[in-house]
């Protein structure tokens, strides 16, 4: 008897959960206006590796950087502000920066270190006369992508690389040789990543953008001196041209996305707005004071250079 009252106790259980209602995630290029209570929105933003380094945090570590090899420190440091993982390896791709310098002219190029003799060039920061200039490489942003910092203060690291008798900095690591402090580790999905790194934007400084950067004989000539574009020949069809027919760079690239998000928002609560009117008109009055129902709905110097470590 006792079986089987707990056979039957069970199975009214069961049938009590097996009526509640079931959780439904859904994927938008936007989050509507309104949604079900029972409903997950989670915000599905357009993708490309270009959205991996910002170059505005890199704008504002370069600015509190002591020196060169400090800068490549924070670049890939833990709480790196790089997500780049360019040869889909499945780890970050760890950063080294190089740089040549004539007079007051300063040509730094940060470059992924993807083995001991393969590295693409990812950005150049050009100094010239203490005038910033980061120019995204056109393989990872397009063509003529460049944001002009404009520091409220002066930055520390012209305390260094206008020092008399400086030297210039090239970093001794490659892909597979790492200073001590680093260590390997995957990157995060992108919604993650775009909000994180905001924390190493320094607000206080303005970011513009501008299609001119500096071509001056000097700079071509130092800039070709130390760049690197070894995974580029090898990946033409991976080029920022080959992954984005609809817009010459990232800048292009944010606004064009950004227009297809809003009006992707607007259709969604429009024809939820139809879908709505059109269901009430058609419900049936039961009698001429019948209302009709309402509905409600509610993101190191290489001395202490170590072999890479996985984490």
């Amino acid at each position: 008897m006792k079986t089987i009252l707990t056979t039957l106790l069970i199975g009214l259980v069961m049938m009590q959960f097996s009526c509640l209602p079931t959780q439904k995630t859904v994927y938008y290029q936007s989050s509507p206006a309104t949604s079900s209570p029972a409903t997950t929105v989670v915000v599905e933003t357009h993708d490309d590796i270009s959205y991996h380094l910002d170059l505005r945090a890199v704008a504002s570590i370069f600015a509190d950087s002591r020196n060169l090899e400090d800068f490549e420190y924070r670049l890939n440091s833990n709480n790196s502000i790089s997500n780049l993982d360019l040869n889909n390896d499945g780890f970050i791709d760890y950063l080294r920066v190089v740089e040549s310098f004539e007079k007051s002219v300063h040509v730094i190029i940060i470059q992924s270190a993807l083995s001991q003799r393969e590295f693409q060039d990812v950005a150049t920061i050009v100094v010239d006369n203490k005038k910033v200039q980061i120019i995204g490489d056109p393989y990872i942003y397009g063509t003529n992508y460049v944001i002009v910092p404009v520091y409220h203060s002066p930055p520390v690291i012209y305390t260094t690389i206008y020092a008399p008798h400086y030297v210039y900095y090239r970093s001794p690591y490659y892909g597979g040789y790492y200073p001590a402090y680093y260590h390997t580790r995957p990157p995060v999905h992108t919604n993650v990543y775009v909000t994180n790194v905001n924390v190493y934007v320094n607000n206080n400084h303005r970011y513009t953008y501008t299609t001119k950067s500096s071509s001056s004989r000097t700079v071509t000539t130092m800039r070709s001196n130390i760049s690197r574009r070894d995974y580029s020949t090898s990946h033409p069809q991976q080029s920022f041209v080959n992954r984005n027919s609809n817009a010459r760079n990232t800048q292009e690239l944010q606004t064009r996305n950004a227009k297809t998000t809003s009006n992707s928002t607007r259709s969604s609560t429009t024809t939820g707005s139809s879908s709505r009117t059109s269901a009430t008109q058609s419900s049936p009055s039961r009698s001429s004071s019948a209302q009709p129902a309402s509905s409600s709905t509610t993101r190191s110097s290489s001395s202490s250079a170590q072999p890479a470590s996985s984490s």
